[in-house]
């Protein structure tokens, strides 16, 4: 499969049913699905040469979206509003090709916004992931 273009890509969030994303949330410029890494447990002892270390359990995954902010919005509230209640929450992410990455966490962060001269004023939406990310190639 080739490239995927970043335009025209769909977010969606629980707001209505528990665990299963059926709202939009409007105005995402970019967005960055950020996957665990590995940890490093160590085993070096001070009478060893080397270091010694195993690789460890998968660091937790991080998806950041940022959207032109729109108070109005029933998905950005709704992400504001699980930032409040500590709220575990599922987003949906759908590319244009029809694949979905399905990931459940937390909010990180009390979304502020920032902007600048001749430009639109934007909000960032940390989730937290916490467990695996799921993935649909669409059928492709």
């Amino acid at each position: 499969m080739g490239a995927i273009s970043a335009n025209d890509f769909l977010f969606e969030i629980d707001e209505t049913t528990p665990g299963t994303p059926d709202t939009e949330i409007a105005e995402v410029i970019d967005f960055d699905i950020q996957g665990g890494e590995v940890t490093q447990q160590d085993f070096s002892t001070l009478k060893g040469k080397r270091a010694k270390s195993k690789p460890g359990k998968l660091s937790q995954a991080m998806l950041v979206l940022n959207a032109r902010t729109d108070m109005s919005d029933p998905g950005q509230s709704a992400c504001r509003a699980a930032v409040a209640t500590r709220a575990t929450k599922t987003i949906k992410v759908t590319a244009p090709t029809g694949e979905t990455w399905t990931m459940s966490g937390y909010f990180t962060n009390e979304p502020g916004a920032n902007g600048s001269i001749d430009n639109s004023v934007n909000t960032t939406f940390n989730l937290l992931i916490d467990g695996d990310i799921t993935t649909d190639d669409g059928g492709a």
